[in-house]
């Protein structure tokens, strides 16, 4: 579908004289400061979607906009290159540019740890990481033009852990949405536990004062006293306030009719109505993370779907949540990020979240 037509490849191709005329992928080199030599890839999709993979940091997905209205909160740190990384203790955030998905992990996420004797910065290495085999492509199939890119990323140490985290992002050319699939190999010789956050940025314009979170949440559990203490609240958004401590709150979410965890931010104020969403299958992601930092300049709510609390593998392993894979063994993530663009298309989503949650949700007892 392109400008709320429907065409076939051959009448599209009368029309152009490429296909990117209707869609591109521009690959290219960022050049200043400490970004860099960092390569992009930015996604131009014809549909008011426009976002920038980054290979060399993890191929994860830095600015994001649909029809100029930034979807993600940027920090002044800007792309990092991942030789700039500082892995000790909390250095991590002095490399986080925001951006519309981070992942974490793949040993580690949350705060620094000390896993089998190796100390571990807060959220691990894979953003950092540079990707190898990274490839993209514009294919045809049938009438529909996708957008295609790959990479490798590998989080290794001797003798005890080898893990590879492949990843495809596609999305099709006219939609408002692209998919991510993961798939994370083993590719020791010995059982390792993993962790992994995907950390979904929502920034201004869509957060607001206005703005809601919405998931279809039978238990929602605060991190901390501070959470907890304003845990009827959880939905809720504020104007960017001097001195705001973060508020960490975990989602036991059900899934929708179509098997995945949906969740999003939504602003009916923005354009008419607005939103960020994500849907992904919670068979290895049974948490979602919801991160709220509304502070001045740190503006940003977090969506993050994830096997972890974020916490010390230790207290992980007495809280009955670690997830190992073993040698050879491969696990598929799948999610999709895509935009709500108007008033329809929320009640569409907030209408298949009320049928699978028609109550409020039950609070757990905080974590820490």
């Amino acid at each position: 579908m392109f400008f709320d037509r429907a065409y076939s490849r051959e009448q599209l191709l009368a029309h152009c004289g490429s296909a990117h005329q209707l869609a591109r992928i521009i690959s290219c080199e960022l050049n200043d400061g400490k970004e860099r030599g960092v390569r992009a890839l930015i996604f131009q999709t014809g549909g008011g979607l426009n976002f920038t993979v980054v290979p060399d940091r993890g191929m994860d997905i830095a600015y994001a906009d649909y029809y100029g209205k930034s979807l993600a909160w940027i920090s002044p740190s800007s792309i990092v290159a991942p030789q700039y990384y500082e892995p000790e203790g909390w250095n991590w955030v002095r490399g986080f540019y925001g951006g519309l998905l981070v992942t974490c992990g793949l040993v580690n996420v949350g705060a620094p740890d000390i896993i089998d004797d190796e100390a571990h910065g807060a959220h691990g290495r894979i953003s950092y990481t540079p990707a190898t085999n990274v490839s993209y492509d514009m294919v045809w199939a049938g009438d529909d033009l996708f957008l295609l890119a790959r990479g490798e990323m590998r989080d290794y140490r001797m003798n005890r852990y080898n893990l590879v985290l492949k990843r495809r992002i596609q999305v099709r050319a006219g939609d408002t949405s692209l998919r991510i699939h993961d798939t994370l190999v083993n590719e020791g010789h010995r059982s390792v536990p993993y962790q992994i956050i995907y950390h979904i940025n929502a920034g201004f314009p869509i957060l607001t004062r206005d703005a809601y979170f919405i998931a279809p949440s039978r238990m929602v559990t605060p991190r901390d006293q501070a959470a907890d203490e304003v845990k009827e609240h959880w939905r809720l958004c504020n104007d960017p306030t001097p001195g705001f401590q973060e508020l960490i709150y975990y989602h036991d979410v059900l899934p929708c009719s179509d098997g995945k965890a949906w969740a999003g931010l939504i602003n009916p104020n923005l354009s008419g109505g607005m939103g960020l969403y994500v849907k992904y299958d919670p068979t290895y992601l049974p948490i979602l993370m919801q991160w709220k930092m509304f502070g001045q300049g740190t503006y940003v709510m977090g969506i993050e779907p994830t096997n972890s609390f974020g916490l010390s593998l230790e207290r992980q392993k007495a809280l009955g949540l670690v997830s190992y894979i073993e040698p050879e063994q491969e696990i598929d993530f799948h999610l999709e990020l895509g935009v709500l663009p108007n008033s329809e298309e929320i009640a569409v989503f907030e209408r298949e979240i009320s049928v699978v949650m028609p109550t409020p949700p039950d609070f757990g007892s905080t974590l820490v």
